[in-house]
């Protein structure tokens, strides 16, 4: 039998995730949350920015939500950038490869990664569908902006330029999604368009300060 979306994530029951996501989907079992992680994974914000140094668990944090909104928005697109393709391949990509193994979800069964597509795809069935989770670079942002998401994670915006910001934010608008959302995670390096709206964030942000390890 299914099990209710109500007991699916340890910590999180107020997150609307399907039901035919089955046991063990265990978040929070495996690593431990603080209370700044727990407001993060429940705000309601359509933009949340994570302001954090070096050791934070930012990036965890941002790839975490990336699955949690792709299972709340099947049949629809979820894309992570990261500032280069290698940032992408080096930290994104075996993050969430934990990320999935840790919330009990296994690899060809529940989830796919296609390499060169660069794209994971969460498996629903022909009763559910899925959804996908793109990695893309901001050294192409003209490959992003063709997409229309329900939701858009940037890692480390510091070290990409505003106006990738800017462009991603703008396709964050599919009509199908029922949680749509931008975040924001990385440290505010001095001068950087992103420690300035992290000093001062737009009307709708929420901004959260992670503490280093």
């Amino acid at each position: 039998a299914a099990v209710s979306s109500r007991n699916l994530v340890v910590g999180y029951p107020e997150r609307t995730l399907p039901e035919w996501v089955r046991k063990p989907f265990r978040a929070g079992q495996r690593w431990s949350q603080t209370e700044t992680q727990r407001a993060f994974h429940l705000s309601a914000s359509p933009l949340r920015i994570v302001s954090a140094g070096y050791r934070a668990g930012k990036t965890r944090g941002l790839v975490t939500e990336a699955v949690f909104l792709a299972l709340e928005n099947l049949s629809c697109v979820v894309v992570v950038v990261s500032p280069t393709y290698p940032l992408s391949r080096d930290i994104i990509e075996p993050e969430m490869d934990a990320t999935l193994n840790d919330l009990g979800l296994i690899d060809g069964k529940h989830w796919t990664y296609a390499r060169q597509a660069r794209t994971y795809k969460i498996l629903g069935g022909r009763r559910h569908g899925g959804a996908d989770i793109r990695l893309r670079s901001a050294e192409k942002p003209k490959r992003i902006v063709g997409t229309t998401v329900a939701a858009a994670l940037l890692d480390e915006p510091a070290l990409m330029a505003e106006e990738t910001f800017r462009l991603v934010r703008r396709r964050v608008s599919d009509p199908r999604a029922t949680h749509k959302a931008m975040v924001l995670a990385g440290t505010p390096d001095p001068g950087t368009w992103f420690a300035r709206m992290v000093e001062s964030p737009p009307r709708e942000a929420e901004v959260f300060f992670a503490d280093t390890r």
